[in-house]
C-alpha cells in the first residue's frame, strides 16, 4: 500500500554522492469511514489508527457523513476606524457544509450586505474556509460576528467580537 518516492522538489537537488531521503506515500488516496465516525484521509491513515486503537473497523469506503464541525473559529479582533479587518472560519463535514456570516442583531447574512465574504474548499479534503472582510471600519461595525454553518445532518456556529477604536488625530490640540 505504501510507495517510496523522492519528492519532486528534492529530485536533482542532492549533492554528489548524497542520496535524498525517500518519502512514503499511500498508493490509495480514497477516504475511509471508520466505525469511530472519523473520516480517514486514506487506508494508510486508517491502518495507523488501527495499530494504536484496535477497537475500530472500516465502516465503508468514502467519507463518514456528519454534521459540520468548526475546526478553526473566528478570532476576536480590534482595529482603528478606517482600517480593514478579516475574520476567518474553517469547517469540515460531509456532505460539504454551507457557511454564512452574520452580525449579531442583523436579520440578514453578509452575502447580501456590503462587507466582502469569500469561500473556498479546504484545507481539509471535506472542508470549507470562509472569510469576512470589513473595509474602512466605522464605529457602527463594532459587534459580534457569527460564522454559521450547516448541512443536512446539523448546524453549528462560532462567534468573534470586533472592537473598533476611534483613531486619535496626530494633532489633538496640544500645539499652540
Amino acid at each position: 500500500v505504501l510507495v517510496s518516492r523522492v519528492p519532486a522538489e528534492l529530485q536533482g537537488a542532492a549533492r554528489f554522492g548524497e542520496v535524498p531521503e525517500p518519502q512514503c506515500v499511500c498508493k490509495s488516496q480514497e477516504s475511509i469511514c471508520g466505525s469511530d465516525g472519523k473520516t480517514y484521509e486514506n487506508i494508510c491513515q486508517f491502518n495507523k489508527a488501527y495499530a494504536t486503537k484496535r477497537n475500530i473497523s472500516m465502516k465503508h469506503k468514502g467519507p463518514c457523513e456528519s454534521a459540520p464541525v468548526i475546526s478553526m473559529p473566528p478570532q476576536d479582533v480590534q482595529n482603528f476606524t478606517g482600517n480593514d479587518v478579516i475574520f476567518g472560519c474553517e469547517v469540515s463535514a460531509y456532505p460539504m457544509p454551507h457557511l454564512e456570516w452574520k452580525k449579531k442583531g442583523n436579520k440578514m447574512f453578509y452575502q447580501e450586505m456590503t462587507p466582502t465574504s469569500q469561500y473556498r474548499g479546504g484545507p481539509q479534503k471535506y472542508g470549507v474556509t470562509g472569510w469576512l472582510q470589513i473595509q474602512g471600519l466605522k464605529k457602527s461595525d463594532e459587534g459580534i460576528y457569527i460564522c454559521h454553518t450547516k448541512n443536512k445532518y446539523g448546524a453549528t456556529y462560532a462567534s468573534a467580537r470586533l472592537k473598533v477604536i476611534d483613531e486619535v488625530p496626530m494633532n489633538s490640540g496640544r500645539e499652540k
